[in-house]
């Protein structure tokens, strides 16, 4: 959020050509904990994590980072996918904050 105030200031004031922000990013983590899938894991749910994934996102759902470690066990694709759709709800989520707290910096 602070670099993209920060550029949009800099474009405004004529200091850059163009704003070189092109898209929102979003990151959250996700795991599986005790069996179950949760998201922006606390602590003491990382740390006891069979499952653990980190996503970075951008606000048209494109990957930019995807990293999962099998810490308590192995885990198959299907959970894989699992954990990526939660985490693009929750950067989604995330991203229309973002989107907010812009729109009324511009104000």
């Amino acid at each position: 959020m602070a670099l993209a105030l920060a550029c949009r200031t800099l474009h405004k004031n004529g200091w850059i050509k163009e704003n070189p922000i092109i898209h929102n990013v979003a990151a959250v983590s996700a795991g599986i904990v005790e069996n179950a899938l949760l998201l922006d894991l606390r602590y003491e749910e990382d740390s006891t994590a069979m499952v653990d994934l980190n996503c970075v996102m951008t606000e048209e759902g494109k990957l930019i980072e995807i990293q999962g470690t099998g810490e308590g066990r192995p885990f198959d694709v299907e959970e894989q996918q699992k954990l990526v759709r939660y985490c693009a709800k929750g950067i989604g989520e995330l991203i229309e904050l973002q989107n907010r707290v812009l729109a009324e910096a511009e104000q």
